[in-house]
């Protein structure tokens, strides 16, 4: 018998935890038809799953079914039985609730070039003598690292000894490396750039957005993510001002430039879960289905 409509939510706007935080989850259960209707048990239980890039999965060599498809379970919590049991007659209403705790030394949600980490909680329900069957509700977890670990000032920087720097890029970048496969680049994606024409210029400020919804770095057996400021200077050794003329000085048309590129690596942390919301206001904090 069909018949009961099962939703799963989160005691938040958006389904979105930071590591070590305790994630509390709803299970509202209606009985949608006239007569009266049972649940044999009912459990949820939290995952987080490794999807590795097609070219990393290990092909299966004796496997002939269908789960062999570079998922790999990193981490599934006890499986908590919240009713046993019960019978709801028609229109009634039941709630149930758990909580689990995330662990905070494994990967955020991330979905990248090498590998993916996806994070939901399962909610499994049975009729008596029926197969059970199994609710996903998505989770997305941002990793929250301490403690931060400042750069040390170098007193030899090439850069401070340039007297022309005629422009600076500045990209926020982050970098995921394949730590399984050396022959792979390291991806780079480009969040915000900056141009600045330095000509003339003791010294600039520069603003560069860090993405609400953004994955703080963070490492696995599996992939390296890394943040990091990429400067590309504009530099010459000759002074761009034409003063081939008395009394009037004017910009050179053509300037022998050189560009210099430079990586400073920095540390991003998670911003509040709610805040993450303002970025991602189509994600889902409920899910719902009908056993």
């Amino acid at each position: 018998m069909i018949g009961i409509e099962i939703i799963a939510s989160v005691n938040r706007e958006n389904a979105i935890f930071l590591t070590g935080e305790t994630a509390y989850v709803l299970v509202t259960l209606r009985n949608t038809v006239q007569i009266g209707n049972s649940l044999a048990w009912g459990c949820v239980q939290l995952h987080c799953d490794q999807i590795q890039g097609k070219e990393e999965k290990q092909k299966p060599t004796d496997s002939v079914t269908s789960l062999s498809h570079g998922k790999t379970a990193l981490y599934s919590s006890k499986p908590m039985i919240i009713f046993c049991d019960i019978k709801l007659n028609s229109g009634e209403l039941l709630e149930y609730s758990g909580s689990f705790e995330i662990p905070a030394k494994l990967p955020p949600s991330f979905k990248g070039s090498f590998v993916k980490y996806s994070w939901y909680v399962t909610v499994a329900v049975q009729h008596v003598d029926a197969p059970f069957k199994l609710l996903q509700l998505p989770l997305r977890v941002l990793n929250f690292n301490i403690p931060i670990e400042m750069p040390l000032n170098t007193a030899g920087n090439p850069f401070l000894a340039q007297n022309y720097k005629q422009q600076v890029t500045i990209r926020l970048e982050t970098i995921e490396e394949d730590l399984q496969n050396d022959k792979n680049v390291p991806n780079v994606t480009t969040h915000a750039v900056k141009y600045v024409v330095t000509m003339f210029m003791q010294d600039c400020q520069c603003i560069l957005s860090i993405p609400g919804n953004a994955v703080p770095a963070f490492t696995t057996d599996v992939v390296c993510l890394r943040w990091r400021l990429h400067f590309d200077f504009l530099v010459s050794n000759g002074s761009p001002i034409d003063q081939s003329s008395i009394g009037c000085s004017t910009i050179k048309k053509e300037l022998q430039c050189e560009k210099i590129p430079w990586d400073h690596y920095i540390q991003v942390h998670a911003c509040n879960p709610f805040n993450v919301n303002l970025a991602c206001p189509t994600s889902i904090s409920s899910v719902t289905e009908n056993v």
